[in-house]
């Protein structure tokens, strides 16, 4: 077994050590890769309030995504079927790309959409 790759090991470790624990890096531990991050306000329409980003990776990534409605100081996680209170929040990644809706969304109702796009495919 070959042991080169990058390494960055914890303050006070050993860069030899085998501990996975003793590192802050290991390139031989799978990590998801970012591809694009960003956010977009939306507003609603008095039925839903939606988007699609782009990525055009060809296959489906994952991702993570979150809501903040109007002003308030809180996010909610964006996935399929997630709901909080009366309100849904989908997310939907496809091959080209990224569908964030929110269900209902009152008219003229704003949000915040984040989100992160990762490299890696979904299997």
């Amino acid at each position: 077994m070959s042991n080169y790759g990058a390494k960055v090991s914890k303050s006070g470790k050993s860069i030899t050590s085998g501990m996975i624990e003793d590192y802050a890096l290991n390139s031989k531990n799978a990590g998801l890769k970012q591809f694009l991050k960003g956010s977009v306000p939306v507003t609603g329409n008095g039925t839903k309030a939606e988007t699609t980003v782009m990525h055009n990776l060809g296959y489906t990534p994952h991702f993570l995504a979150f809501i903040r409605k109007g002003s308030e100081n809180k996010w909610y996680p964006i996935g399929h079927d997630i709901y909080a209170a009366d309100d849904r929040y989908d997310g939907i990644a496809k091959t080209n790309g990224l569908l964030l809706r929110i269900k209902p969304a009152p008219n003229g109702q704003a949000y915040t959409l984040y989100y992160i796009i990762f490299v890696d495919k979904v299997e």
